[in-house]
């Protein structure tokens, strides 16, 4: 086995091992494999629930989890099951943030363009110098 296939195939069994990990094997449980009756929590926010294990293998119904719905803002609850509790979007921050954008933009245009007017004026002022020596 070549020097690199070694190499390629320890790195697929790290991310293998950490990618697992994350996933079932920390908590002692399979990620694809279970024991028939075993339950696990599946979802997030107001949408979470319990999947069954069935014939050996986690179902992928989700029981007892609610719908999404449009965040209620301040009640602690993740109402649009995005991980996130009470992600009221702030207008007002979102146009500053928008404006912060759009004035970085123009500034870094003005500066480049200043850059190629000040070349421009150098250029311009050493042909007037060479101009000059040959008087």
């Amino acid at each position: 086995m070549s020097r690199k296939m070694y190499v390629v195939l320890v790195v697929l069994a790290v991310v293998f091992y950490v990618g697992y990990a994350k996933i079932g094997i920390a908590q002692n449980s399979s990620p694809f494999f279970c024991k028939e009756g075993e339950t696990r929590p599946c979802g997030v926010g107001a949408c979470r629930g319990v999947t069954k294990c069935i014939g050996g293998v986690w179902s992928d119904n989700c029981e007892g989890a609610a719908s999404p719905v449009p965040e209620i803002c301040d009640n602690n609850i993740d109402d649009d099951c995005n991980g996130i509790v009470d992600d009221c979007g702030d207008e007002t921050l979102t146009f500053l943030s928008y404006i912060m954008i759009i004035s970085g933009v123009a500034l870094f245009v003005f500066a480049v363009v200043l850059s190629r007017i000040q070349a421009r004026r150098m250029r311009e002022q050493e042909g007037n110098e060479e101009n000059e020596d040959l008087l």
